[in-house]
């Protein structure tokens, strides 16, 4: 699968639970959650990877990392709660330029 369909499908999933509608084209919304995941620290950006990218679950990403499954669901809730603070954040200048 290319990257840019990988990108795609991982972005689909990492938006499931936003319901929000959104302004941002698929394209910006790409760009904006690749350089959020960029931002991420680096352990949060291999488990982001790892369960939207590879498709692991909860119990192979403890067995492979060797943490706890309540570990890995605090930092991949985390990693995902500032993906889409930087989805908001991107909107909200989307609003405001177009307000102008």
């Amino acid at each position: 699968m290319a990257s840019s369909t990988r990108l795609w499908y991982a972005l689909r999933r990492l938006a499931a639970g936003d319901s929000r509608p959104r302004q941002l084209s698929v394209a910006v919304r790409e760009k904006v959650v690749a350089e959020a995941i960029d931002q991420l620290p680096e352990r949060a950006r291999l488990l982001v990877a790892l369960r939207y990218f590879e498709g692991l679950g909860r119990m192979e990403l403890s067995a492979a990392l060797g943490l706890a499954e309540a570990e890995i669901d605090r930092e991949i809730t985390a990693a995902v709660t500032e993906i889409h603070a930087a989805l908001d954040r991107a909107e909200a200048r989307c609003r405001v330029g177009s307000a102008e």
